[in-house]
């Protein structure tokens, strides 16, 4: 008769991804770090073209809140000079990942009319591609480009998250007036904890030969 031996998950600590001290400059590719792999490019507070640039001037300075955890963080690849209107970051994970949150910076309006209401939209997905949930943000119309406004996105304890998405569009009147940037910083989760189940005395005998020092 086997013997059966359970092997109980060891619990996970949350991971923080704050892109500093990692020797980044602005607009170099984020490929990967951990368990996490982007598609996006390197903000700095400040910089003229990802910190944040638009057709409407450049927002320079204006992250002012990153400054807390430092003025390091990603944005959609090109910055301020891609044309596409939908402005997007993706983010792969090497394996399930649960109660993800970060920071987003910059999501606003402009006056007049308003041309431009930015409205953020963040979207996690399992390994088949289902999604998980979806939130979404619209700026306030106040015109207030530039402020470097914070907001925090949290998808709470959902889990089984193997990739975000992240875009930003404009839904003002004006469909031509867009590119207002945004930044991401402070990305943080936890490795799913997954348990082990059972396994049999003999599986585990041979686990052990194969590892044992000689």
């Amino acid at each position: 008769m086997a013997v059966l031996l359970w092997l109980w998950a060891i619990p996970t600590f949350a991971e923080l991804i704050t892109f500093e001290g990692l020797g980044f400059n602005e607009q170099d590719p984020v490929i990967t770090i951990g368990l996490a792999s982007f598609v996006a490019e390197i903000g700095i507070q400040g910089g003229p073209q990802f910190g944040f640039g638009g057709n409407w001037g450049n927002d320079t300075g204006n992250a002012e809140p990153f400054s807390n955890p430092g003025n390091v963080f990603i944005t959609r690849p090109g910055g301020y000079l891609n044309l596409d209107p939908i402005e997007e970051v993706t983010v792969d994970f090497a394996e399930p990942v649960e109660s993800l949150s970060f920071l987003v910076c910059d999501i606003d309006s402009r006056q007049p009319s308003p041309t431009a209401i930015e409205q953020l939209c963040a979207e996690i997905f399992d390994a088949d591609g289902a999604s998980l949930a979806v939130i979404t943000a619209t700026a306030p119309i106040t015109g207030d480009h530039g402020d470097g406004e914070v907001i925090l996105v949290d998808f709470g304890e959902v889990g089984a998250i193997l990739k975000l998405v992240v875009q930003v569009i404009n839904v003002g009147p004006d469909p031509s007036a867009h590119r207002l940037g945004f930044g991401i910083d402070n990305l943080q989760f936890n490795p799913q904890i997954v348990p082990a189940g059972e396994a049999t005395w003999g599986n585990v005998k041979a686990l052990y030969d194969e590892h044992r020092d000689p």
